[in-house]
């Protein structure tokens, strides 16, 4: 008998496959009360560790500067941000600003000022992103030597003695209504889920949608929504891996990383 399949986590609660499943988060402050220093002094003082030096992912649609032309209340006129994802040739870039500008906008709703965005806090997120897919966790501590947590992955970029914050999440390529039960690759002929049996395949999401899903999570975690709205962190870099689940019908997902601190940090050129 064909049968429709839900996910469930581990207390049985039925998950959406685009609401995130993975909720973490973290926070720490500056070793000793202190008057908060200019970010300039912060970078001045800093020193980086002596670590591979991450290459970033290129985008031909987005670029470091397009951060200061758009802002959370104008950003969806963008046009590529609806896109839909090809998983065989992401945009990260566009990703990662997509997630940034949806964070900026859950931030000016609640009268914050909007995320400054940090090159350096990209980088960190980047690695922490591609470590936890290529090494097969989820999790603030990192098996990889200089990055072990997040202290360790910000002083690498020059940030020391910061407030500074961590959040990570998993999320769902493909375009799913929350709590539907569906058919999986191996009920449809043609390897894919739907709603119904060999029916219409679930699309892939935009840019937009899957940053407005994995914000949303977020927003909904207490933890995660601290960091979002904490007004000690000031800076923003946002960080994605894409991976096939091999433990669910190899389904498209992304692991996600946000970084934060109260100083911008010194960006490495590859």
């Amino acid at each position: 008998m064909l049968r429709l399949i839900t996910i469930m986590n581990s207390k049985n609660l039925v998950l959406a496959l685009l609401v995130l499943f993975l909720f973490a988060c973290r926070t720490t402050q500056p070793d000793q009360p202190k008057k908060e220093a200019s970010p300039q002094a912060v970078d001045s003082t800093a020193k980086a560790l002596d670590i591979e030096v991450l290459e970033m992912p290129f985008s031909s649609k987005w670029d470091s500067n397009k951060y200061k032309k758009y802002n959370s209340d104008d950003f969806r006129k963008f046009s590529p941000f609806n896109d839909k994802i090809d998983f065989k040739k992401i945009d990260y870039p566009l990703l990662h600003a997509a997630v940034f500008f949806e964070t900026n906008k859950r931030r000016v709703e609640m009268d914050l000022p909007d995320f400054e965005y940090s090159q350096a806090l990209e980088q960190v997120s980047v690695e922490h992103s591609r470590d936890m897919v290529r090494l097969d966790f989820s999790s603030h501590n990192s098996p990889v030597p200089g990055r072990e947590t997040p202290k360790k992955r910000m002083e690498a970029y020059g940030i020391t003695n910061a407030y500074t914050a961590e959040n990570i999440n998993i999320g769902y390529g493909v375009a799913y209504e929350g709590g539907r039960p569906v058919f999986t690759p191996d009920q449809n002929k043609g390897g894919y889920f739907s709603y119904d049996l060999n029916g219409v395949p679930l699309p892939a999401q935009t840019y937009l949608s899957l940053a407005r899903s994995v914000v949303d999570s977020w927003m909904n975690s207490p933890g995660h929504r601290r960091n979002i709205l904490n007004t000690n962190l000031k800076y923003l870099g946002v960080g994605s891996a894409y991976f096939k689940d091999s433990k669910f019908y190899n389904m498209d997902k992304f692991k996600f990383t946000q970084s934060f601190s109260s100083a911008p940090g010194l960006a490495k050129q590859k």
